[in-house]
């Protein structure tokens, strides 16, 4: 049986009027009683049916938010905080996973402005698509290109920290392992001023990198992989930045288990600040991308969007090196 606007009511302890003020952001409504309302639509999965209200004002208060899929732990501290975010604003969320598939990715793109006032696009989620075909608004977060429309952290800002603390440890022979590049959907000139960690840490780096191992795919099992080349062909490194968690969790697990002590021979860090990263031997050493900072940013944009207005450029969003045990623990002479 479908959900009804009393069932929210209900839930929420209000009455149906004050619903209706609330998924209509009518003014002089209580903080708390929005939160209750956002809490139980939510929970109970209402979608307002939206027809009368878009032709007042042409919004449907529902936003997309495209994703490549969920099995990234750092993807879902992401989806959470934005989700979040927007239930504060009293926008709905439709979580659209897009398999890498440009098929998938260009459908969801053109029900911007129809079924989704606008669609955030975390990371490659589009790869294939260019964003700018969109009939709506718009913005990527976390994405490998910049521009107008991309929300992200401060890869500049990471690689630096980075740098600095694996320098500190006077660690001197630095391999990097990120995600080979993608070919941009807007052509060469879209990759003009694009970056990944991968390239900042490569800018920040006093001298090259002991070599620059490129992975199939953003995953532990890809990172696991990598170690067999970084043993065989690379046996004299003492740092490996990788860049995500994923592929740093990997990689761990797999010198651990040929025996490569950690960190004492090859010290390890991340990007992303996920959980798991606290609970592993040794635990590793990562940069926070400021997840719940993020997602305001990204919501103000795509509000500046959706306004007509220019997105305001600001400061990146600040990020935190948080210093574990892959990285600690031994300085080399």
């Amino acid at each position: 049986m479908a959900v009804t606007m009393a069932d929210v009511a209900r839930a929420a302890g209000v009455s149906l009027k004050t619903v209706s003020r609330v998924v209509n952001h009518e003014p002089h409504t209580r903080p708390e009683v929005v939160e209750r309302v956002t809490r139980a639509i939510a929970e109970l999965g209402w979608v307002a049916h939206g027809g009368a209200r878009a032709m007042r004002t042409g919004r449907t208060d529902r936003i997309a938010i495209a994703v490549s899929s969920l099995e990234n732990p750092s993807t879902t501290m992401l989806v959470e905080a934005l989700a979040a975010e927007a239930g504060r604003r009293g926008l709905a969320v439709g979580l659209e996973p897009t398999h890498n598939d440009p098929e998938r990715a260009a459908r969801v793109l053109a029900s911007c402005g129809r079924l989704y006032d606008g669609v955030l696009v975390l990371g490659e989620a589009a790869a294939g698509v260019s964003p700018d075909a969109a009939p709506g608004a718009v913005v990527t977060v976390q994405g490998a290109h910049r521009g107008p429309g991309r929300v992200g952290s401060d890869l500049d800002a990471a690689a630096g920290v980075l740098v600095r603390h694996v320098a500190t440890m006077r660690r001197r022979r630095v391999v990097l392992l990120g995600l080979a590049p993608r070919e941009p959907a807007g052509g060469a000139e879209e990759a003009d001023g694009g970056t990944t960690l991968i390239d900042a840490v490569r800018r920040a780096l006093p001298q090259p990198p002991v070599a620059v191992l490129a992975l199939r795919e953003d995953s532990r099992a890809a990172g696991a992989e990598a170690a067999e080349t970084l043993l065989g062909d690379h046996p004299d490194a003492d740092a490996v930045l990788c860049e995500t968690d994923e592929i740093a969790l990997g990689l761990l697990s797999a010198l651990a288990r040929r025996g490569v002590p950690l960190p004492a021979r090859i010290a390890i860090t991340g990007f992303g600040a996920t959980e798991d990263g606290r609970y592993t031997t040794p635990s590793l050493t990562t940069v926070d991308p400021g997840y719940p900072v993020l997602a305001r940013e990204a919501l103000d944009a795509l509000e500046a969007r959706l306004a007509g207005r220019p997105v305001e450029i600001r400061r990146p969003t600040p990020i935190e090196l948080i210093r574990r045990e892959s990285t600690l623990g031994t300085v080399l002479g």
